[in-house]
């Protein structure tokens, strides 16, 4: 496989997971928003409590605590879909390089691509963004 296509299959993981922690985050937030507008509850300000701690630093007054704590869950919640993305690529990886020993390999290889929703296509042997 040549540099391209590893940096564009590489490229197109990164993207799909970063589009999967932002979907993931928008539904928490609508969630979220929901069970505040029902019960009454104010916002968290945990998320922005935990990094102000963490970075040593402090917010100026409630308003951009609010607005940094709101920042710290989209990065945080679109930081594991990244993560989630690459970790379904390596596990994909590692079944198709211990399938293709034996004789049922492009069955194990197929399962692996339709259970992990993974952007590779194991069963062709190539790397393609689906």
């Amino acid at each position: 496989m040549s540099l391209g296509k590893t940096l564009g299959s590489l490229g197109c993981i990164v993207g799909k997971g970063i589009l999967a922690g932002l979907a993931g985050t928008a539904a928490i937030s609508v969630s979220r928003a929901v069970g505040m507008n029902l019960t009454g509850r104010e916002p968290s300000s945990t998320p922005a409590r935990a990094v102000e701690k963490v970075l040593g630093i402090k917010a100026v007054d409630d308003e951009h605590e609010a607005q940094f704590s709101n920042m710290v869950h989209w990065g945080y919640g679109t930081s594991w879909g990244r993560s989630a993305a690459f970790s379904v690529c390596s596990a994909c990886k590692a079944l198709k390089r211990a399938s293709s020993m034996g004789p049922s390999s492009g069955a194990r290889q197929r399962c692996c691509f339709r259970g992990s929703k993974s952007p590779h296509r194991p069963a062709n042997g190539r790397s393609k963004c689906i």
